[in-house]
């Protein structure tokens, strides 16, 4: 589940207004002032309108790792603003029986307008906020940015008994801007045969509306290429399902499956190994201190 959205802060004031007096009323609109302005409501307000493009090259290697090129066009509004152009990228995951799954992204390089621009990382959410450019940089209005990246990501394949498979959230749901166009192209190990996969997209804000995309095969037969046919709205986006037979990506063994559920769930582990240790240690105050001792 991937976004690319413009930074805003958000939160919750609970204001108790003891007498009703000037001095409240004042210190009150103080405060209302304080969130209006500084805490957006809305994209435009921030100085992106819209997303024209959504571009996402997707390679899928045999060990079950992707490396994936984004391309994406954001359009600013009618002013100068700072820098807040921003991707997000999700770290934590669960998988059907309710663990977590986390992942690290290696990210190769980014670029905007062409050329390589600073980048700084924020933990957000779920997982990592990428800001391209220069915190203090304003960006000019009405001008489209073309912004790339290009990461590594392993451990995408999920292992079933009869198929393997890849579900991979193209844009995110995470936009608050409409997406005009997006596009998911897909290129597979050399092992796997394209007309043995079963292949679905799912557009909107969930995996209901499955009809708003169109699915071809580029002119090599070597890539799978998903395209929306119509905008994605504020909070929706393009995801993909790609089932493959058996045999093709190397599953993990027994004890690398135990290794990434103890490495995933920590929390949960330490809590556990905590339990145990409190255990412990009351029955062996019970039996040092608090049985009843035998009568003579």
């Amino acid at each position: 589940m991937l976004a690319f959205l413009v930074d805003r802060h958000t939160g919750n004031a609970a204001i108790t207004i003891m007498k009703s007096t000037k001095i409240n009323i004042i210190i009150l609109s103080a405060i209302l002032v304080f969130l209006v302005t500084t805490h957006p409501l809305h994209a435009q307000s921030s100085g992106i309108t819209s997303v024209p493009w959504f571009l996402s090259d997707i390679k899928i290697h045999d060990d079950s790792s992707m490396t994936v090129t984004e391309t994406i066009k954001v359009h600013t509004g009618n002013y100068d603003f700072g820098n807040k152009i921003c991707r997000d990228l999700p770290t934590r995951f669960t998988d059907d029986n309710g663990n977590n799954i986390i992942v690290n992204y290696e990210i190769l390089w980014v670029l905007r307008s062409g050329e390589n621009v600073a980048y700084r990382l924020k933990s957000y959410a779920n997982g990592v906020r990428i800001y391209f450019g220069e915190p203090r940089e304003r960006l000019k209005a009405n001008t489209v940015y073309t912004c790339k990246i290009k990461y590594k990501i392993k451990r995408q394949i999920s292992f079933f008994d009869d198929h393997d498979e890849l579900f991979w959230n193209i844009t995110g749901n995470g936009w608050n801007v409409p997406v005009i166009k997006a596009v998911a192209s897909i290129a597979f190990p050399e092992n796997v045969e394209l007309d043995s996969l079963y292949l679905k997209a799912f557009t909107g804000s969930g995996s209901k509306d499955t009809s708003k995309y169109k699915l071809t095969l580029n002119e090599n037969s070597t890539k799978y290429r998903f395209e929306t046919t119509s905008q994605l709205n504020p909070n929706q986006g393009l995801s993909i399902k790609i089932q493959f037979p058996k045999g093709h990506f190397s599953e993990p063994t027994q004890s690398e499956k135990l290794e990434y559920l103890l490495s995933d769930n920590q929390a949960y582990v330490l809590g556990i190994v905590v339990l145990i240790m409190l255990l412990m240690y009351y029955m062996m105050a019970w039996w040092m201190y608090g049985r009843d001792l035998p009568r003579v």
